[in-house]
C-alpha cells in the first residue's frame, strides 16, 4: 500500500507539472497570436509586460519570439524605426528589467511591475531615439545598470513623501566625481567633474547641475566695487535694500582672509564651508557628514582643529580685534541662522 500511495503521489506530481507547463505553453502561444509584430510595445497594454516577463524566466517567451539578430543590432533597427524588432529586443532583456525593478522596488509605493512596465517603456523610448546606440554602442547590459536603473530610483524617490527629488546617493557620487578630479593645488576641477560623472555615472550635465544645486546651493556673488570693479553684495544678493548687506560683504571678506591664513586641510576646508554655508545654506552636522561621505564624529574633530587654525589665524592678522574682541560686541553674524525647515542640504 505504501508503494501504490508514494506512485500515486509521484503521478499525481507529474500530472500537476505537466498541466503547469502546458498552461505556461498555452499562455506563450496566446501572447504570440495576439501579438502585432508591426505595433509598437507601449500599445500592447499595460498588463503585458509583467507577464512576459514571468514567462521569460523559463525562458517560454524567448522561444516564442526568438530573433537571430545580435542585441546591438536589434538596437539599431529599432532606432531606424523597426517597430518588429522591439518586442523580440525586450523579451530578451525582460529578465534584467525584472530584477532592477526588483531591486529598486524596496518599500516604495510602486510596485515591482510598475517599475517593470516603466523601464519597458523608458527602453524603447530611449532606444528609438539612439540614446542606446550613442552613448552604450548598442549595449543594453550598461544602459540598464547605468542609465535606466538611476530613471527608476529617482522615480522611487518622488514618490516617497518627504523624501526630496535629489538622494543621498546622487551627491556622493558628485563628490566622488569632485575629490577624483581634484587638481594639484587642491582645488576643485568641474569640467574634469562633469566629463568624471559623464564616464562613471551616465550623468547628463543637466543632472550634474541638478545634483551640484541641490548640495551647495546657489553660490553667493561678492566682490568690492571699489577695488575691482564688480558687483557688491549689495548688488547681487536676493535683497538690495538690505541694510547689512555691505557690512556683510566685509565680514566675508574678513572671512577668506581668515581661511586663506589658516592653512587649512582639503577636508578641514570642505567642513567649514558645509558647516558655515560659505555656498549655499548652512549644513548640519549631520548633512555635512553625508555629503562628504563621512561620520558626524569625524566632521566635529574636523571642525574643531579649523576653528583652532582660524582663531588663531584671524588673531595673527588682527581680524578679531577689528571686530571688537577687546570689547563686549558681539562677533560679525557671518552667514544667517538657519531655521529647521530651511535644511534643504538633507539627503
Amino acid at each position: 500500500m505504501q508503494r501504490s500511495g508514494t506512485r500515486m503521489r509521484g503521478r499525481g506530481r507529474t500530472r500537476s507539472l505537466v498541466q503547469g507547463t502546458t498552461r505556461q505553453r498555452a499562455l506563450a502561444d496566446t501572447l504570440r497570436d495576439r501579438m502585432d509584430a508591426q505595433k509598437p510595445i507601449q500599445a500592447q497594454g499595460a498588463a503585458l509586460p509583467g507577464h512576459i516577463a514571468r514567462l521569460a524566466l523559463s525562458g517560454l517567451a524567448g522561444e516564442a519570439h526568438e530573433d537571430a539578430r545580435e542585441t546591438p543590432d536589434l538596437v539599431a533597427d529599432i532606432a531606424q524605426g523597426d517597430r518588429a524588432a522591439e518586442l523580440p529586443l525586450y523579451v530578451r532583456v525582460a529578465t534584467d528589467l525584472e530584477r532592477t525593478a526588483a531591486r529598486v522596488a524596496g518599500d516604495a509605493a510602486l510596485s515591482r511591475e510598475d517599475l517593470h512596465q516603466e523601464g519597458a517603456l523608458r527602453l524603447i523610448e530611449d532606444v528609438r531615439a539612439g540614446l542606446v546606440s550613442e552613448r552604450f554602442g548598442g549595449a543594453i547590459g550598461p544602459y540598464i545598470g547605468r542609465s535606466l536603473r538611476r530613471h527608476l530610483v529617482d522615480l522611487v524617490d518622488s514618490q516617497r513623501p518627504g523624501r526630496p527629488p535629489i538622494p543621498g546617493r546622487e551627491r556622493r557620487r558628485l563628490r566622488e566625481a569632485l575629490n577624483a578630479t581634484v587638481n594639484d593645488d587642491g582645488t576643485y576641477s568641474t569640467l574634469a567633474a562633469v566629463q568624471y560623472a559623464r564616464n562613471h555615472f551616465g550623468w547628463s550635465l543637466a543632472h550634474f547641475w541638478a545634483v551640484h544645486g541641490s548640495a551647495f546651493g546657489a553660490p553667493v556673488q561678492w566682490n568690492d566695487a571699489s577695488n575691482s570693479g564688480g558687483l557688491s553684495f549689495a548688488e547681487t544678493t536676493a535683497d538690495p535694500a538690505a541694510a547689512e548687506a555691505l557690512t556683510r560683504v566685509e565680514d566675508r571678506d574678513d572671512v577668506h582672509r581668515t581661511i586663506e591664513h589658516a592653512e587649512l586641510t582639503m577636508r578641514e576646508h570642505d567642513v567649514i564651508e558645509a558647516i558655515f554655508g560659505f555656498r549655499g545654506l548652512a549644513a548640519t552636522t549631520e548633512e555635512t557628514a553625508e555629503l562628504l561621505g563621512m561620520s558626524s564624529r569625524h566632521v566635529k574633530r574636523l571642525r574643531a582643529s579649523a576653528l583652532a587654525k582660524l582663531t588663531r589665524a584671524a588673531d595673527a592678522i588682527g581680524v578679531t580685534r577689528e571686530h571688537g574682541a577687546d570689547t563686549d560686541e558681539p562677533a560679525p553674524e557671518i552667514v544667517k541662522p538657519r531655521s529647521p525647515e530651511d535644511a534643504r542640504c538633507a539627503a
